[in-house]
């Protein structure tokens, strides 16, 4: 690493060794006069040629707030990144404040899916008690799908409303709630659905799948209740116990699968990690 009259890193080099090759990544760092990461370069080198990766760019306000990053992906590498970008910008973030509180975060990508250009562009707005994500995905510019994710400000998700378009008329519509106890385990997840025509405005299928779940003093899952319900299909209820030994590793997990099939799996801690010991189907 070398570094500036500040002891920042202005260049780091990696040596990258794999079975196929040997190859050697280079950064370099630039900062403004108040310290700020204002650029990282990063170059890939490889048989003696040297090629840009990425120009990753920020700005902040005048009280050192960062309001913009720019992230600029180079064509050559694409092997190297698992995906091709042809816009000028892979993606760029914009930040608003209140005071010195982070209020407002819009945020543009862009990526192919299956060799189709997809455009997806999120808004983040930090509200008092939640964290709410507004994420839209545009293909071969046309409008795809919209989601909104609700977060509690410790991370938890509560809740995800979906809007998906589907081919040129058929669209659907899902909601899932999540429920917590007040030692933040999972007790219920609520998922209602619906997909329709919207040429016709015919209502093709909908339903509602939940679950419900319950823990024992020390937070472990005892009970999972699953129910299915549909307006074309018959109504589904699925229900599953956990014992657990002296530690807390699981023994036994039973699926009840309506009225008549149990399904028991038997497992055992191993040292590294919980092996399926034992299938058994009773009908």
């Amino acid at each position: 690493m070398n570094y500036n009259e500040n002891n920042q890193v202005v260049t780091k080099e990696e040596y990258i060794k794999t079975d196929w090759n040997t190859h050697n990544y280079l950064y370099e760092y630039t900062n403004d006069d108040a310290n700020n990461l204002i650029n990282e370069k990063k170059y890939y080198q490889y048989e003696g040629n040297t090629s840009l990766s990425y120009d990753h760019s920020y700005k902040y306000d005048k009280d050192n707030h960062i309001i913009s990053e720019t992230m600029d992906y180079d064509g050559n590498i694409n092997t190297e990144l698992r995906w091709i970008s042809k816009q000028p910008s892979d993606y760029k973030k914009e930040y608003t404040y209140d005071g010195n509180k982070l209020k407002y975060e819009h945020d543009v990508y862009y990526n192919y899916d299956f060799t189709d250009p997809v455009l997806y562009e999120d808004e983040y707005y930090y509200l008092e008690e939640e964290i709410k994500c507004i994420r839209k995905e545009i293909v071969s510019n046309t409008y795809r799908n919209e989601m909104t994710y609700t977060y509690a400000l410790d991370g938890r998700i509560l809740g995800i409303d979906e809007k998906d378009r589907i081919g040129e008329h058929d669209e659907s519509h899902s909601l899932i709630q999540y429920e917590y106890d007040a030692n933040l385990n999972l007790v219920k997840k609520s998922n209602s659905f619906e997909y329709l025509d919207s040429a016709l405005n015919e209502l093709l299928h909908a339903g509602t799948h939940n679950e419900f779940y319950s823990y024992d003093s020390n937070n472990n899952l005892l009970k999972r209740i699953s129910t299915y319900n549909y307006i074309s299909y018959a109504s589904e209820k699925y229900t599953s116990f956990y014992q657990y030994d002296s530690d807390g590793f699981l023994l036994k997990k039973e699926e009840y699968a309506g009225l008549s099939n149990t399904f028991t799996y038997s497992f055992e801690w191993t040292g590294e990690g919980i092996e399926d010991i034992g299938f058994k189907e009773n009908k």
